[in-house]
């Protein structure tokens, strides 16, 4: 692409573009541990203490439906590094360990 190219685009192609270029990132980075952005963001959020799920919830719903939210909250569940007593998510020492 060539410079003129390039400062003919809109801001929002350069914002999708540092958003699929954050995502191949955190794929790349949490492989390994085969967490996502969101995962990962739900994990950073639960590292302050515990949150109520709803909370969590909402601070992504902007990203995504709550149904992929919730989704992501079971997987994390799921491998031990969450859990959830009567709606309030916290992180388990497993959890600790990947900050």
């Amino acid at each position: 692409m060539s410079e003129e190219q390039a400062l003919s685009r809109p801001i929002g192609w350069w914002l999708k573009q540092a958003d699929v270029l954050l995502d191949a990132a955190f794929d790349e980075e949490l492989e390994a541990e085969e967490v996502d952005r969101r995962g990962w963001q739900i994990l950073t959020s639960l590292t302050t203490g515990p949150k109520r799920r709803e909370e969590v919830a909402g601070s992504l719903t902007p990203f995504d439906p709550p149904s992929v939210v919730a989704d992501v909250i079971e997987q994390l569940r799921g491998r031990g590094w969450v859990e959830d007593r009567a709606a309030v998510l916290q992180l388990t020492p497993s959890g600790v360990k990947l900050q």
